[in-house]
């Protein structure tokens, strides 16, 4: 069985350096707890998970929101443990 995650927010937010996007885990609540158990050894979670999340925990501009779901897609894909 797969874990389907779905909150208000996503495991990671990103902030703007020099004009490039940066992603870190978000900090607190479900994310910080949820990522504790999932990358635990005693997880159930043994066909891995998928997060669906509304939004990445801040206000993106409207030329950065492509930038943003891409990099979310490639970057931080569902995990699936390895056998």
């Amino acid at each position: 069985m797969k874990l389907v995650i779905v909150s208000n927010r996503h495991p990671v937010s990103p902030t703007e350096k020099e004009g490039r996007l940066e992603f870190a885990q978000s900090p607190g609540g479900l994310a910080s707890g949820l990522r504790t158990y999932l990358e635990s050894p005693r997880s159930a979670v043994g066909a891995g998970y998928a997060w669906v999340g509304w939004g990445p925990g801040r206000a993106v501009a409207p030329e950065q929101q492509a930038e943003v779901t891409r990099r979310c897609r490639e970057d931080f894909p569902a995990r699936v443990p390895h056998s």
